[in-house]
C-alpha cells in the first residue's frame, strides 16, 4: 500500500475521517471510498480545512451521511456559525438603520440631506 502524504487534501480528509468515523480503516475500502465521497461534498459547502480539523462531535458517528440529514445538516450549520462568527447567527434579529425616513415623518425637511459624488465636470469646474 503505497504511503498519503498527511499534509495533502486526500491524507487531510483520511485523518477528518477516521477523527469524526468510528470504525473507519482502510481495512472495508467502500466504506472508507463513501465516507471520504461524502466529506468532499460537505466541503463544497463548508470549505474551510480549518473547521474540518477543529470539529469535535460529542461522540464519534456511524457515518458522514448524518451531516446529510435535516438534523446533521443543522448541527453542522450551528458549528460553522460557531466558527465562523464565534456565535450562532440568530436570523430575523438585525440591526435598523433608526435615521428618519419620508414614510415616518411628515415634513420631510427634518431628513438630513443626502451629498452625492460630484462629477467629472463639477470637480473640474472646481
Amino acid at each position: 500500500m503505497r504511503r498519503i502524504d498527511p499534509l495533502s487534501p486526500h491524507g487531510m480528509r483520511i485523518a477528518v475521517v477516521k477523527r469524526l468515523v468510528k470504525g473507519a480503516s482502510f481495512d472495508n475500502r467502500a466504506a472508507m471510498a463513501r465516507e471520504l465521497q461524502i466529506l468532499k461534498s460537505l466541503q463544497k459547502e463548508f470549505h474551510h480545512e480549518q473547521f474540518w480539523a477543529d470539529l469535535q462531535p460529542a461522540e464519534k458517528l456511524d457515518t458522514l451521511a448524518w451531516f446529510k440529514t435535516e438534523y446533521g445538516h443543522a448541527a453542522l450549520v450551528k458549528e460553522w456559525d460557531l466558527f465562523r462568527f464565534g456565535r450562532v447567527q440568530e436570523f430575523g434579529q438585525f440591526e435598523v438603520d433608526s435615521r428618519p425616513t419620508p414614510r415616518m415623518v411628515e415634513d420631510t425637511k427634518d431628513l438630513p440631506k443626502l451629498s452625492r459624488k460630484k462629477t467629472l465636470a463639477e470637480w473640474a469646474d472646481s
